[in-house]
């Protein structure tokens, strides 16, 4: 038995998302997305982040310079240790520019 867990990021439109610069935009935005696996990321086998609608909830109507990262944390290994695999949280830093 072998996991194999993905993450898809997407948008739907709601506010315009560019990975390309805007110099139009001036405030730096920061924020985490954490997503959880089960059962050694067995289930489920994808989970989704739709990135305009995580913006649009943080007051956001525009972003350029978009980077994500994943986040490598004690705390994300210390779950899956002492779970067994059980559970497995992958979390992602959303990095851009951004108008209000």
């Amino acid at each position: 038995m072998v996991g194999c867990s993905s993450i898809q990021f997407n948008s739907t439109a709601i506010i315009p998302i560019k990975f390309d610069e805007n110099k139009n935009h001036f405030k730096n935005v920061k924020y985490k997305v954490t997503k959880s696996f089960y059962l050694w990321g067995l289930l489920p086998d994808t989970n989704t982040v739709s990135l305009d609608k995580v913006f649009e909830a943080k007051g956001l109507s525009s972003v350029s310079s978009l980077e994500i990262q994943e986040v490598e944390t004690f705390k994300k290994a210390g779950w899956m240790v002492a779970t067994l695999g059980l559970y497995y949280p992958q979390t992602f830093l959303l990095k851009a520019k951004a108008t209000k």
